[in-house]
């Protein structure tokens, strides 16, 4: 079984337990259009839109520092996707848009599973 084949049933079993958990969520992630550097160049781009498995969840007590990770941070469970999520994207969880502050991919063997994502608001 390939990486990519285990990639793509980690995304199956998150689609489950979005079914399954109340945490579990069709999440968009967006990702920002090109910026306009300069007021010649081309308006900036739109930003596009990424449907995206994930389970939400929060940070344990002992974790918050209130710098690193504050009370309000999410701790948020995103298949693996491409092009993969950065901090520069925001995450969308139901109607509520955070922004992304750090990405940890569970990658053994170099093949992405899945991100786990820091999102704040």
């Amino acid at each position: 079984m390939s990486g990519a084949d285990i990639a793509a049933e980690v995304s199956a079993a998150l689609a489950e337990a979005a079914g399954d958990t109340g945490d579990g969520q069709q999440a968009v992630l967006i990702r920002p259009g090109t910026p306009q550097i300069n007021p010649w160049d081309d308006p900036p781009g739109e930003p596009t839109e990424t449907p995206v498995w994930a389970v939400a969840g929060a940070y344990s007590k002992n974790m918050f520092d209130g710098t690193l990770i504050r009370a309000e941070d999410r701790r948020v469970m995103v298949e693996s996707v491409s092009p993969a999520p950065t901090t520069a994207d925001k995450l969308k969880l139901g109607t509520v848009e955070y922004e992304i502050v750090r990405v940890d991919p569970e990658a053994p063997a170099g093949v992405a599973l899945y991100h786990i994502c820091q999102c704040r608001r």
